[in-house]
C-alpha cells in the first residue's frame, strides 16, 4: 500500500492481498475494499465501494447519502467535517448497470481545507470515482505488516 488514501483501514507501507475468485461467485458488495484499474492512473487504486449498479448517491463534505438515506460508513474520516458545518454544495450521480462508485476511507486527506467546492468540482469527483466490474482486478483479503 502506497499512501494513506485508506488510513486507518490500510496503511502507508503494508502489504495486502488481493484476492481474484469472489467476484466470479458474487457480485462486490457495499463495504468491500478493492482493487481498480483506473484510467487516470499507471497504478492500481484502491477503494471503499459505497455505491452500487442502479443507486444514487449524492455526497457533501461530510455526508453521502444512498437512495435518499445517510450512509452511516464507519470507515470514512471526514476529519472535523459535517454536513450541517459546511455549506459546501452537493453532487449527485445514478450508477448505470455494472457502475459501482468507490473512495479512500481517508476523506480528510481530499478535503481542500476551507476552499469553497463547486458543485462542478464535486460532480466530477463522483463521475471519476465510478468503474465498472471489469475495472476491478481484485478485492483486499489479508494484510501484512
Amino acid at each position: 500500500m502506497s499512501g494513506d488514501s485508506m488510513s486507518p483501514y490500510l496503511k502507508d507501507g503494508e502489504y495486502v492481498w488481493s484476492e481474484k475468485i469472489s467476484y466470479h461467485l458474487h457480485s462486490p458488495r457495499r463495504d468491500d475494499v478493492v482493487f481498480v484499474n483506473s484510467p487516470i492512473s499507471s497504478s492500481e487504486l484502491v477503494a471503499r465501494i459505497i455505491g452500487l449498479p442502479g443507486e444514487t448517491v449524492s455526497v457533501r463534505p461530510g455526508e453521502i447519502k444512498i437512495n435518499g438515506k445517510v450512509l452511516n460508513e464507519k470507515h470514512i474520516n471526514w476529519g472535523s467535517l459535517t454536513p450541517e458545518s459546511n455549506t459546501w454544495p452537493s453532487g449527485e450521480i445514478t450508477l448505470k448497470p455494472n457502475q459501482y462508485l468507490g473512495i479512500g476511507d481517508n476523506q480528510i486527506l481530499t478535503s481542500p481545507g476551507n476552499v469553497n467546492l463547486t458543485k462542478e468540482a464535486i460532480q466530477n469527483w463522483l463521475e471519476t470515482s465510478t468503474f465498472s466490474l471489469q475495472e476491478i482486478t481484485g478485492k483486499a483479503s489479508n494484510i501484512t505488516y
